[in-house]
């Protein structure tokens, strides 16, 4: 089924469109570049690996951070001593007042398929998408402990939203209407995503997920020839981001190969963990024994462990406090023990001694993962909630009933929509939407959950996109049941 979302109008309210898409695109612009100029770039703890080609990064934001410091006047233009911050921070506003005003047309267009809808109406849409993630944004800014957007953050963030935003109306538009221009555009910002963080790989699973939906299962796309070429071209671009990746490494730090880091999964094994899971380590495993019972005392001391009173509180509770002594087990524990530790301490190249450290937390890991993991299932549980909350709200127990309140509103008007056999055709763009920002959200948390812990940072990736369809799928069922009247 092919449906084009061309939108374009000769009469005058399509020129009052055009006139409006004009100014969203200025005003959108005028939006990020006032922030930037306000609150300038900001350099976190993590952005120094990024400057300087940390072995464990992925390899495209430090190379188009490298470009920004080869650009004209970036060493004029420097941010707390780093040539080229300036030069990043305005490519990354550029690119996120793209996307937002982007998201704002594909509503726009999206819309245009309704029959008799007026074109104010249109335009609101546009507006109220646009609004949704300029407000995200501002949250960001106004509400967060770092008070800056992450347009103006040294942070893969700051190119893997806006990328994302693309990569989502991207997709609908290849499920929607094949084509080689859409099949490629739709790769290449998948691989851009996932060379700029490894979390992106879950853009690879939504794709497969819906692609296994939309053109294996339901019968009215259903094209198994089209599904393959999607399955190979995803497998492609996996395999393409690891030869890259192993290439980048090659030039850059002197091996060809990738980077195996397993330490988020320690994290979570070391937090359920406790001392009767030494009796998991056998013969030629003495050495890792030894780091794990430091490592679990180290634990108690600081209350970073599973069975912390601090913890007994319920989900929110919980999850406050394995997000709290995540980076204490990782950072402040596991590192420094792993690095005092003769053997690491004696390799003399940082690079090595780096990829030595994040074998033997692998090691550790591998070990970990024999222990009862009832625990850590009910940590992931704990994780999963937490990541739906942090992906429409936020994560406390007093937002908790909001958030399941909204998740069921939104559910319940997918499933109207479903049954609602007035303009099928009308309605499937809308609900193809939706599934997709659901199963990105689901996908994101399900990811996320396991291997880490959620936080706003992560998860708030289709934030913006969850009240565009909520709102996208009330507008379509309000003006069935008006028709109707």
């Amino acid at each position: 089924m092919r449906m084009q979302l061309s939108g374009k109008r000769t009469d005058g309210a399509g020129n009052r469109g055009a006139r409006q898409h004009v100014i969203c695109a200025v005003l959108v612009l005028l939006f990020f570049f006032f922030w930037m100029i306000l609150d300038g770039p900001h350099i976190g703890a993590d952005s120094r690996g990024y400057i300087s080609f940390g072995v464990t990064r992925e390899p495209v934001y430090p190379l188009f951070l490298a470009l920004c410091r080869h650009l004209p006047f970036a060493s004029a233009l420097q941010a707390e001593g780093y040539a080229g911050i300036w030069h990043a921070v305005f490519f990354q506003n550029l690119l996120w007042s793209y996307a937002v005003y982007r998201t704002g047309d594909f509503v726009y267009r999206l819309s245009g398929q309704w029959k008799g809808i007026a074109e104010r109406g249109r335009v609101a849409l546009m507006w109220a998408a646009i609004g949704f993630q300029l407000a995200v944004c501002l949250i960001n800014r106004l509400l967060a402990d770092r008070h800056t957007m992450y347009a103006n953050l040294i942070y893969t963030e700051a190119l893997t939203m806006p990328l994302f935003l693309l990569f989502v109306i991207r997709l609908w538009e290849l499920l929607r209407e094949e084509s080689r221009k859409n099949l490629l555009l739709c790769a290449v910002t998948a691989f851009l995503l996932v060379g700029t963080r490894k979390q992106m790989l879950m853009v690879l699973i939504v794709w497969g997920l819906m692609t296994l939906l939309y053109r294996v299962l339901l019968k009215a796309g259903r094209n198994i020839k089209t599904a393959l070429l999607h399955f190979a071209v995803i497998i492609a671009v996996l395999l393409g981001f690891r030869l890259a990746d192993a290439c980048y490494h090659a030039v850059v730090h002197g091996f060809f190969g990738n980077v195996s880091n397993r330490e988020a999964l320690l994290c979570c094994m070391l937090y359920t963990a406790d001392e009767t899971d030494a009796s998991l380590f056998g013969e030629g495993e003495e050495k890792e024994k030894e780091w794990f019972l430091a490592i679990v005392k180290e634990q108690e001391r600081r209350g970073a462990y599973y069975d912390a009173p601090e913890a007994d509180g319920g989900i929110a509770a919980r999850a406050f406090h394995f997000g709290t002594h995540y980076d204490v087990i990782g950072y402040e524990i596991v590192r420094p023990l792993l690095y005092a530790d003769p053997e690491i301490a004696s390799i003399e190249d940082d690079t090595q001694r780096t990829l030595q450290m994040h074998e033997s937390e692998g090691a550790l890991a591998g070990i970990l993962l024999r222990q009862n993991l009832t625990d850590y299932f009910r940590l992931f549980g704990v994780n999963l909630v937490s990541g739906l909350a942090y992906s429409v709200a936020r994560m406390s127990a007093r937002l908790l009933p909001f958030v399941a309140l909204l998740y069921l509103i939104y559910i319940a008007l997918l499933l109207l929509l479903l049954r609602k056999r007035e303009n099928p055709e009308e309605n499937r763009g809308i609900l193809l939407f939706a599934v997709i920002v659901l199963c990105s959200i689901a996908v994101n948390s399900v990811v996320t959950g396991a291997l880490i812990f959620p936080q706003g940072r992560y998860m708030i990736y289709s934030m913006g996109f969850f009240y565009t369809a909520l709102m996208l799928m009330a507008v379509t069922l309000r003006r069935g049941w008006h028709r109707n009247e």
